[in-house]
């Protein structure tokens, strides 16, 4: 549990600093699949991280889109800032 607020905490925070800086831009949110936080179903991603995002996202009025990607090319785009927030588990 103290896992999943800490990250829940750090999603929150890096997306109000996004949402601070500029509302015309769109945040790359990079992923990877974990369940449950998430799944792709269908070709579309779902799960309790994805409805999180969204409803954060809405709430802030945060325009984003989602890039499925394997861990070592998030960590490869996050790092270049080709992606600017990663939602992916760290077991």
């Amino acid at each position: 549990m103290s896992r999943f607020l800490s990250f829940l905490f750090s999603f929150l925070n890096i997306i109000s600093m996004h949402a601070n800086n500029d509302q015309s831009d769109t945040l790359i949110v990079g992923y990877t699949t974990a369940a449950p936080f998430i799944i792709t179903d269908k070709n579309k991603p779902s799960g309790i991280g994805i409805w999180l995002r969204e409803k954060s996202a809405k709430d802030l009025e945060l325009n984003y889109e989602l890039k499925e990607m394997d861990f070592t090319s998030l960590l490869d785009k996050l790092e270049s800032g080709e992606v600017g927030i990663s939602q992916s588990l760290i077991k």
